[in-house]
Order: structure tokens, then sequence, then C-alpha cells
């Protein structure tokens, strides 16, 4: 990184996000016509910074296109109004900053190491390296996981058919959990409104982007798990027992209702609809097998 930028953060507090990535902005405007060779090492950091992320969020919101659905099918007012915006762009950073791809061989070992080195060989060049930390050699019928995604090759039950499933790996589920119990502990004195809030928008914007893999059983633990998070809270903080609790949750007919606090009703993961892609095979389209097709 160049001795003359300010590390990721250090701006002053008093200073407008939009003024801190302007400044950035022509500052790296001004090395590159200085120097039309200079390497920019640190400009990932750059891409990913929170106020980076923040200034691209408001521009493409007030694009004409922000009422189109994205590729996750969100627009920008789903965003604000469901996720949240800060929750959306903590995600997203966190994918960037993770930097992976995945390259899928039809071979052997060999081959992929051969592979492997013909990568290494072509990000060289470019300053760039594979990690040996997180670079990983795995069959898929050992699974790996890929931007909080299980993959993995196994038979489907009952049959003698074998399919590549996407599950959610263990970390995001454990993440998840963990915000929901530092919104919930039973010291907690914030205003039950508030941690709702804060708790749907959590579980709206990890639902949606998880909601493509084999995850029904999962999105029912974790409903099961964040309903009993808010009532042991509620208990406390009320001081209430489980007649409390029943009396408060239940209906004339009986039926337990949904936990709300001044109107904010704590959202069911569980009703998210889980929706697998469809799957095409052959049937997408391949230029290369068309004849002539240079």
């Amino acid at each position: 990184m160049p001795q003359d930028a300010p590390p990721n953060g250090s701006a002053p507090v008093t200073a407008s996000v939009v003024t801190r990535v302007a400044e950035m902005q022509a500052k790296l405007h001004r090395w590159a016509a200085a120097d039309a060779g200079r390497r920019f090492d640190d400009l990932f950091n750059f891409v990913h910074d929170p106020a980076t992320l923040h200034v691209a969020f408001d521009r493409v919101a007030g694009n004409r296109g922000a009422h189109t659905p994205g590729v996750d099918g969100l627009t920008a007012a789903d965003v604000e109004q469901i996720i949240g915006v800060p929750g959306f762009l903590d995600e997203l950073r966190a994918q960037l900053k993770a930097g992976n791809f995945v390259i899928l061989v039809h071979g052997d070992r060999a081959d992929v190491q051969a592979l492997h080195d013909d990568i290494a060989a072509v990000l060289e060049p470019m300053g760039l390296r594979l990690s040996p930390a997180k670079t990983r050699i795995v069959h898929m019928g050992e699974g790996l996981d890929f931007l909080g995604f299980h993959i993995h090759w196994r038979r489907k039950r009952g049959t003698s058919k074998w399919y590549v499933y996407t599950f959610i790996a263990d970390r995001p589920i454990r993440s998840m959990k963990q915000k929901v119990r530092d919104l919930t502990r039973r010291t907690s004195q914030q205003p039950p409104r508030d941690v709702l809030i804060r708790v749907n928008q959590i579980m709206r914007g990890w639902a949606n982007y998880f909601r493509h893999a084999v995850c029904k059983h999962t999105l029912d633990a974790l409903e099961n798990f964040v309903w009993h998070r808010v009532i042991r809270w509620w208990k406390h903080l009320h001081r209430w027992n489980w007649t409390d609790v029943r009396r408060h949750l239940t209906g004339p007919n009986g039926r337990w209702r949904r936990p709300t606090a001044d109107g904010i009703e704590l959202f069911n993961i569980a009703s998210v609809p889980v929706t697998r892609y469809r799957y095409r095979g052959s049937k997408i389209p391949n230029p290369w097998l068309l004849p002539n097709h240079a």
C-alpha cells in the first residue's frame, strides 16, 4: 500500500461518507495519471470498505432501475424495508472479502493439480497468488463449503441415483444464532420493539440468501430457536411464568399467536418458501455444440 494513503477506517469521524469516498477516488486518479504502470495493492480493500459500499448502494437506489429486482429478487426498497441496509452491506462485504472461487474438474487428482499450477502461473503476473490456507483439492463426495453453502455429492435417499446437493454450511448457522443471542440476552434492557425489528431484518436477509438450498428443516429449527430465545428474554424482562406466556400469546381459540411488541411481529423464518433452481441439464444453450460456432 502506498505510504501516503490512509488505512481504511482512519478517516475523521466528522467527515461524511461521500466526502471520504470522493477523496480516495481523487487520490487514486491522481496516482494513476502520474504513473500509468503503478500497481494499487490496496485497491481491493477500498472496494469492500464500508464507506464505499454505502455510497455504491445510495447510487444504485437513486438510479431509474432501482425499482427492478436484482438477481436475488430484491429491489433497493426491499433491502431498505425488509432486510435493512446495514445488515445487507455487512453480508455483501463478507462475501467480497472472502475472495473465493471454485473450479470443477472432470478428471482425477493429477488433472486437478496440473490445473492448479496453470492457475497459479496465470495469477502471478497480476501480483496475485492462491492462498495455501484457503486452497483445497477435494472430491465432491467429501463436500466443500463455498460462500456459506455446503455443496455435497450424495445419493438421493431411497434411490440409487446420485445428485449434487446444496446445504447451508455450519458457520452461517452459528453466526446467525450468535447474532440472535446477542440481541436477546436475559439482561438486555433494549425496547422489545427495536429488538424485534433488528431480529426480523437479520432473519429476512439470511433466509432470502439461503432459500435456494436444501434448508427446510434448518429453517424450522431456527424458527424454534429464535422463538424460545425471545420468549425466554421476555419472561425475564416482564417477570412472566409460562402461564403468563400462554395468556399473552394465545388467542380465544387457544392457538398460539406470534410474539408482537408495539405493532412489530416476530418474523417466522420457517415461512420462507424454499425454491430450488430448476434443473435444465443439456437444455442450457451452449454455442460450443453448434457447428461453426467460431
